[in-house]
């Protein structure tokens, strides 16, 4: 049976790596300071009774293809590297009960799908705090050492804010993250992209916020597997990106589910 990765309420379900002289990078990274100019246009929102405010999130979403996530669950994603993927299986699951003892559960683990060293572990957290204690912990380090981690490992704390409600057709697997201003004046103009109902090439599973810092996190599927490249080299949509507060390289994993 196909799984499906849109992350339920109930059910909880990047890999470009750059050099500082690309010039791809350096495109990009021209148009940054710009995204200030943009920020300093939010201005300051009035206040909100807790009435209107509800009233306002039904209407949002009305005709949209995403449900807003009302559960308060926390979710943490962790990248990283291994030298040997079956030793690393090994030690993953023998760290469960450990996992366990610090809120981590409902562990999903992908692979990269053209990185044969990539492994993204997505869970549930009880806890942010507690949840850290562990991955900063000695034990961890040293947990991964043996399990043969090559690099340090890419950390995502983050909350969902919207799921896909259509069926997801696409083939291509992948997780991106990016840093925007502020979370709330993407995820507008993000929505505000899907409201003149035209058809996408892309299917965005979920999206979720960053707990401690203004960033996204999405699952999404595409069929052309040069998409990520293609949308680089589109100057319009590098600008919407930066109109939306987008203020960091987006960071990509093209991903396949794998069970432990």
């Amino acid at each position: 049976m196909e799984k499906d990765f849109r992350l339920e309420r109930k059910h909880p379900t990047i890999k470009l790596y750059f050099s500082a002289m690309n010039p791809k990078v350096i495109a990009f990274l021209s148009f940054i300071s710009l995204a200030t100019m943009f920020s300093a246009c939010n201005g300051s929102s009035e206040e909100e009774t807790d009435e209107n405010v509800q009233t306002s999130d039904t209407s949002e979403m009305a005709g949209l293809p995403f449900d807003r996530d009302e559960e308060d669950k926390s979710y943490l994603a962790i990248a990283h590297h291994v030298s040997d993927m079956e030793l690393w299986r090994s030690a993953f699951e023998l760290a469960k009960p450990v996992r366990r003892k610090y809120g981590i559960s409902n562990e999903q683990v992908f692979l990269g799908s053209e990185d044969s060293t990539l492994a993204l572990v997505f869970t549930h957290i009880e806890n942010i705090d507690k949840a850290k204690e562990y991955v900063t912990s000695t034990q961890l380090e040293t947990s991964m050492e043996v399990a043969g981690v090559k690099q340090d490992m890419l950390t995502f704390w983050i909350d969902q804010q919207l799921a896909y409600n259509q069926p997801a057709n696409d083939t291509i697997l992948m997780f991106m993250s990016f840093k925007v201003v502020n979370y709330e004046r993407w995820e507008k103009a993000f929505l505000e992209d899907f409201k003149d109902g035209s058809s996408k090439d892309f299917e965005v599973l979920s999206v979720f916020k960053g707990i401690e810092e203004n960033q996204v996190c999405m699952f999404f599927q595409v069929n052309d597997p040069e998409y990520v490249a293609n949308t680089e080299k589109n100057a319009a949509f590098r600008m919407k990106m930066l109109a939306a507060g987008v203020i960091s390289y987006p960071i990509t994993h093209k991903i396949v589910a794998t069970d432990i």
